[in-house]
């Protein structure tokens, strides 16, 4: 393993970003998991809230878009597109910062 240089240290801020994301995919999974098998807690209303406001560009994006085929599940199709955007926001992002700084 080669030895760093002085004072060259690996910033924390894109770790700190993608634990970030992945809690929200957490959050977004847990809360889809939940409505589709009819969950109700009082601290799944607190995840209810949250994914809520996850979810908010995503449905305002999706609210007038019919899909050609319909479910016989009522599913959240733009939760789990909501959970797949994450990922890539996520996974760009921290290429970014790690890019821009200097980071591993």
């Amino acid at each position: 393993k080669p030895a760093q240089a002085v004072g060259s240290r690996r910033s924390p801020i894109p770790l700190f970003v993608g634990m970030f994301f992945v809690a929200v995919q957490f959050l977004l999974l847990l809360s889809f998991v939940a409505q589709l098998f009819n969950l109700a807690s009082q601290w799944l209303e607190v995840i209810y809230a949250i994914s809520t406001l996850l979810l908010l560009p995503f449905r305002l994006l999706f609210e007038h878009v019919t899909l050609p085929f319909s479910m016989t599940i009522d599913l959240e199709i733009y939760t789990l597109l909501a959970i797949l955007v994450y990922a890539l926001v996520s996974r760009l992002l921290v290429r970014l910062l790690k890019l821009l700084l200097h980071s591993r």
